[in-house]
């Protein structure tokens, strides 16, 4: 069973991220919260598999709680499932250790597609992210 936890601050993507999971076999969602600082006691004792996060709310604490994640729960995986794509946001997340990145315009299938990648160990992410990330490292190597 895949233990997932969502962490985002509207109320009604949380609602139908659970009913969208919840039909998966699976997949279990064990929690949810509307702010990284709400989640954090709840992860660390839940020990999800997967951890959903908006990417609005990993502005600093955000990324404050990829990092402590990525020490603390080092077995769990960060999926970033937003509708932002800014580059700066984009690098930092990355940055900051998720292991995929997920459109919030994507259907059902591909989510639950991505979350079982990338519990399998795979990173995942979402076609036009990878471009960007392309595009961004080859404007670099010009400079």
């Amino acid at each position: 069973m895949v233990e997932i936890f969502i962490v985002d601050p509207h109320q009604l993507t949380r609602v139908g991220l659970v009913t969208v999971l919840s039909q998966e076999e699976e997949l279990n969602i064990c929690g949810f919260a509307d702010s990284p600082e709400s989640a954090l006691g709840e992860i660390f004792d839940l020990k999800p598999n997967l951890i959903l996060v908006d990417l609005p709310l990993l502005g600093d604490s955000g990324v404050e709680l990829a990092e402590l994640i990525k020490i603390r729960l080092p077995e769990s995986k960060l999926v970033v499932f937003s509708a932002s794509s800014d580059d700066s946001s984009l690098l930092r997340v990355m940055g900051a250790g998720a292991h995929a990145y997920i459109f919030k315009g994507c259907s059902a299938e591909m989510l639950t597609c991505a979350l079982r990648a990338v519990n399998a160990g795979a990173s995942w992410m979402d076609p036009l992210i990878a471009r960007r990330l392309i595009e961004l490292n080859l404007s670099a190597l010009w400079y």
